[in-house]
């Protein structure tokens, strides 16, 4: 796997786990803890989020299924040297 399908992978993880974790305040008792303007900043983040992460997972779907389409890489065998001429007699005086 390359380096930038890993890291979207993890960005893809990493995301869901954090909107879901706000998911979860939003609607919690401590919510309400929070400043009027912050709790208007997380509401308006959530959305945001759940919206990367559709696009994420659709980067993701697409990745995976380039990789089942793709058919094996073939494996040219290295081409053979080149056989050398016997040498002449004309060969031999130079």
């Amino acid at each position: 796997m390359e380096g930038y399908q890993e890291r979207l992978l993890s960005e893809y993880s990493e995301l869901e786990d954090r909107t879901d974790k706000l998911a979860a305040f939003v609607v919690s008792a401590d919510f309400a803890k929070v400043s009027l303007q912050d709790q208007s900043y997380l509401e308006a983040q959530l959305p945001v989020q759940r919206r990367l992460l559709e696009i994420l997972g659709s980067r993701v779907a697409a990745m995976e299924a380039q990789k089942k389409a793709a058919p094996a890489p073939k494996v040219t065998p290295a081409p053979a040297p080149a056989a050398k001429a016997p040498e002449t007699k004309d060969d031999k005086k130079k």
